[in-house]
């Protein structure tokens, strides 16, 4: 397989977060970009990159967002939005500088819901930086790999420890912990129960 460089859309959430090292396995050379967009977690997402950062030794590079994201009409919730568009495309200039390959994004098999967490839109992205001339690539290796929360969560505990899991944050609020309700929480809580059912 050839190495690349690559840089990850890192959020200091479990998939980003063991994307990088998921990468740096595979002999990539991998940096991060953080994306504060506004988003009510921003403390708690800012604070576990950098935990991460420092775990995995990678240089890591923040933008933002902020004032795009705060003047959204109320109402409109975060996650009905392609994000990931925006993120690679904000990303561009960052991937331009470094001279990557491509952008990798957390995206897993169990994101299909979503709006941008499948295998077409990541293709439907390519097909617009392709047609815009773009010289780097988005990527999903999860997808690629055909890995979901479950086979994240077991790659982490494996790979990087305990401790390292659980410095990840994936809660959508803005509470001193976790709050255990949230989408984001919900998933993260079904995925450990899952994980301790099955060997």
């Amino acid at each position: 397989m050839k190495t690349k460089k690559i840089i990850v859309c890192l959020s200091g959430g479990l998939d980003s977060s063991c994307l990088l090292d998921f990468l740096k396995r595979q002999g990539h050379e991998v940096s991060a970009l953080f994306i504060d967009r506004g988003q009510g977690n921003r403390k708690h997402e800012r604070e576990a990159v950098q935990k991460v950062i420092a775990a995995l030794e990678v240089t890591w590079t923040e933008t933002s967002l902020k004032d795009w994201r705060q003047s959204w009409p109320t109402g409109i919730a975060d996650f009905v939005v392609p994000r990931n568009a925006v993120f690679v495309l904000a990303a561009l200039p960052f991937a331009r500088a470094q001279k990557v390959d491509e952008i990798a994004l957390g995206c897993n098999t169990d994101d299909g819901s979503a709006p941008d967490g499948s295998i077409e839109f990541i293709e439907a992205l390519n097909g617009l930086l392709r047609a815009t001339k773009q010289e780097e690539l988005a990527c999903a290796p999860y997808l690629d790999a055909n890995m979901g929360k479950l086979e994240i969560y077991r790659y982490g505990l494996k790979h990087l420890g305990k401790d390292f899991v659980e410095s990840t944050w994936s809660c959508y609020r803005d509470e001193a912990q976790p709050c255990g309700r949230c989408k984001a929480c919900v998933a993260r809580a079904e995925t450990v129960s899952r994980a301790e059912k099955t060997p």
